[in-house]
């Protein structure tokens, strides 16, 4: 659409208030808000200049852009900024705090004077000599002494305690005072002795519209504020009495704004992304190389020179202090909201379940969720939290001790999250309804595997025995010793319900001189030799994920030791998805891994053989 001849008197002005606009949308980032309104009005034909009033004070003025739906086209856009600065010559005054001023330095110098006349008493009685003085003269003297002390003495204790407690009114005032101070202005500075505070700016958007004929337009203005942000949380629940998909993960948003725009019933998108300034690619200089300069060094000592082969930092951007530049690009602005983005989603009819987002983009650098329906998010009243989404995940439930070390079990599920957990948070653990603990959730991908702490499990008790040692000699001409080791473990369940996977962590030692022998011999591990390299499962231990022991034992299968029904014995490691088979057992840890049934009882014996030189005094047996 185009305008001709368009005169330049007559100009129609249409004052509006920001609130005067509908609130469609609003994109909030981790650190900021895009936010989308609507005005509709009437415009005459020719020129009109739009005044819409009191945007945020908090708007980025550079994120301005405005579009149109109607018989007319968009001449300019101007942003107008209004700031209220008062001078005053001299700061402001508060009464009280001015009297407690004037007291404290009252106190001070009364202080001054009981002090000097406490060291003059001293003077005084420093100089009567009981030689040349008679005896009763002497004796007035230390009576006069010890009384005008003693009072000097309380009257200092009194103004000091006096001087504390000016001073203690006197910080809380100035605190108030300046508490006060910050809540009214948004910024202030000194100069040529005068105080000057410049109030909250007042931003107006002028936009110049050119109409063909009288008639109804929309104008839709997006922008950027600052004081809005949201970060995920989790809420982990387990079902520990269920096979299939033990793992609900509810994913969260928690939003708050203090903008000082109430979003009332606005479509809201959860962004991701960072929307970032002046990261430029770096430029990379030439690295060269040439001869050492020789330096004549003076009085015996030389100059430290740069090495040929220092590395090179990269250019640093043009900004103040070497920061980047600040580039003119808006990142955040996106287009405006079509007919289908203004669209208000309903609540479905079905109650007592949460509303989960729905992900409107997902690329490789961020993603977007849009909240259902309208949410309403007032300014400065707290958080706010929204389901993301919902997911229910297979998992291995998996109960872990270390007894040598602390014989109490931990309760860990490792899993697959189909939908990527896009940001670091924190996670609410409830186990078979109770609330456990909170944990840290890192970033995971899609497809990738997560493991998760739920605590202790007191209802499992694991008792490490001590270690049975003996020692026999062998050999003829070289003589060895043999030490046979054994330790034993006790596992009970005291659950009414079974145990799908225990993992209880023990170790051998680990020889470090070729004369020293180190043997399992119960359960019967075998090195990773070549043999057993060969014929191991690599591509079912790849898998990456297991859900039960019975799929922990098919993946080691010619790795593991069946030792009796339910209850198998691994190298550390084996079990674990990508593991390097070359050196399993090298640390010489092994894993017990067991189902235990409710109320069962189990007895796990280890043991092994050492074989040391006789007269060799070996560290650690």
């Amino acid at each position: 659409m185009t305008v001709q001849n368009t005169p330049s008197h007559d100009i129609h002005a249409v004052e509006l208030s920001c609130s005067d606009g509908e609130m469609l949308a609003v994109n909030l980032y981790q650190s900021r808000a895009e936010v989308t309104r609507l005005f509709k009005l009437t415009v005459k034909k020719g020129q009109n200049n739009v005044d819409i009033n009191g945007l945020p004070s908090v708007m980025d003025k550079d994120s301005l852009r405005v579009e149109g739906h109607g018989p007319a086209i968009i001449h300019d856009v101007n942003l107008k900024e209004k700031r209220e600065t008062t001078k005053s010559s001299k700061p402001r005054n508060n009464p009280l705090l001015n009297e407690l001023r004037t007291k404290k330095a009252s106190i001070e110098k009364a202080e001054s004077r009981c002090t000097k006349s406490r060291l003059t008493l001293d003077d005084y009685v420093a100089a009567a000599k009981p030689w040349n003085t008679k005896h009763d003269e002497f004796v007035s003297v230390m009576d006069y002494y010890e009384v005008t002390a003693a009072q000097l003495d309380e009257k200092l204790l009194d103004l000091e305690r006096e001087l504390k407690e000016i001073d203690r009114q006197i910080k809380e005032l100035s605190s108030e005072e300046r508490e006060g101070e910050k809540k009214q202005i948004s910024f202030g500075f000194s100069t040529f002795g005068q105080t000057v505070r410049i109030e909250p700016t007042e931003r107006t958007a002028s936009i110049g519209v050119v109409a063909e004929s009288d008639s109804d337009v929309e104008l839709i203005l997006i922008y950027a504020v600052h004081g809005a942000t949201w970060r995920a949380a989790y809420d982990l629940r387990i079902d520990t009495t269920k096979k299939d998909k033990p793992v609900t993960l509810i994913y969260k948003a928690v939003v708050s704004q203090s903008t000082g725009e109430s979003w009332d019933n606005i479509s809201l998108t959860l962004d991701t992304g960072r929307p970032t300034w002046g990261f430029n690619l770096p430029s990379l200089k030439q690295w060269s190389l040439k001869p050492r300069p020789v330096q004549t060094a003076f009085f015996g000592s030389g100059s430290a020179s740069p090495s040929a082969f220092g590395s090179t930092m990269p250019a640093a951007g043009s900004g103040l202090f070497g920061s980047a530049p600040t580039s003119a690009s808006m990142s955040m602005i996106r287009g405006a909201p079509d007919d289908r983005d203004r669209e208000r989603e309903r609540d479905c009819d079905r109650q007592m379940e949460h509303t989960s987002s729905t992900i409107a983009s997902q690329g490789s650098v961020s993603a977007n969720f849009k909240i259902p329906g309208s949410v309403t998010v007032p300014s400065a009243e707290g958080e706010r939290s929204f389901t993301i989404a919902t997911l229910e995940l297979d998992a291995l439930m998996a109960w872990l001790s270390i007894p040598k070390v602390d014989n109490r079990v931990h309760l860990k599920a490792s899993g697959l999250h189909l939908l990527r957990i896009v940001t670091e948070a924190n996670a609410s653990i409830y186990v078979d309804g109770s609330y456990i603990m909170k944990s840290d959730l890192p970033v995971i991908s899609p497809k990738e595997r997560f493991e998760c702490s739920l605590g202790l499990d007191p209802s499992i008790r694991v008792t490490y025995h001590a270690l049975s040692k003996k020692a026999a000699t062998s050999g003829f001409y070289q003589k060895s010793t043999i030490y046979v080791y054994t330790q034993r473990v006790t596992i009970q369940n005291t659950k009414t319900s079974a145990i799908p996977f225990l993992k209880i962590i023990d170790q051998i030692p680990v020889p470090e001189h070729s004369e020293i022998k180190v043997k399992i011999v119960s359960p019967a591990l075998k090195d990773p030799s070549a043999d057993v390299l060969d014929n191991a499962p690599r591509a079912s231990n790849k898998q990456g994920f297991h859900t039960s022991l019975s799929e922990v034992i098919a993946a080691t299968a010619g790795l593991n030791v069946e030792v009796a029904d339910g209850i198998i014995a691994v190298w550390d490691g084996a079990d674990e998805p990508d593991a390097d088979l070359r050196v399993l057992g090298k640390n010489g840890k092994m894993n017990w891994l067991c189902e235990v049934a409710a109320k069962e009882k189990l007895n796990l014996i280890l043991q092994w053989e050492v074989s040391v030189p006789q007269n060799m005094d070996v560290i650690g047996l």
